[in-house]
Parts: C-alpha cells; sequence; structure tokens
C-alpha cells in the first residue's frame, strides 16, 4: 500500500489541469491575457472599473478589508477563472 501526499499530485491530475489551463486561455483575448499579467497596487483611484475592464490580474498593497472584499465580488462575477488568491491583502 503507498501513500499519497496530499500536495503531490497524480499524473492524471497534472493533465487534467494542463488541459484546463489549455481551455481557459483558448478563450481569453490577447487583451485579457495581458490584464490578468497586470499587477497594480491599491490606490485612491476606482479599481473596480480596471477589473471589469480586464486591465488588472492582481492588487497588492491593498489593506482595507472592505475594499479587498470588493475587488474580489467584482473579478468573481466578471472573470470566474480569476486566481482569486492574488487579491488578499
Amino acid at each position: 500500500m503507498t501513500s499519497q501526499s496530499p500536495i503531490s499530485p497524480q499524473a492524471s491530475d497534472a493533465k487534467r489541469h494542463k488541459a484546463r489551463a489549455k481551455e481557459l486561455l483558448s478563450s481569453m483575448t490577447l487583451l485579457e491575457k495581458i490584464g490578468q499579467m497586470s499587477q497594480v497596487t491599491g490606490g485612491s483611484w476606482d479599481l473596480s472599473q480596471d477589473i471589469k475592464d480586464g486591465k488588472v490580474g492582481s492588487v497588492i498593497n491593498e489593506v482595507d478589508v472592505n475594499t479587498v472584499n470588493e475587488l474580489q465580488r467584482v473579478a468573481i462575477g466578471l472573470f470566474p477563472m480569476s486566481d482569486i488568491i492574488q487579491f488578499h491583502a
């Protein structure tokens, strides 16, 4: 009997994740891909609109929990494939 570490993916998991990544990337426009790679610092401007426009992939240095939560809600609603972990302050 062998044990599998919970952090070590099975080969079948890796194939499934690779296929899913290809599917998501093929459904995105070039501007969406560029937006996902754009990291901005939290600030006084309205980040929600930039997220809605696909111009922001991650936000750093935003310390207001209400703002962070709102940005997460915007991202989840528009881009279900978003990596929400990036939005944690």
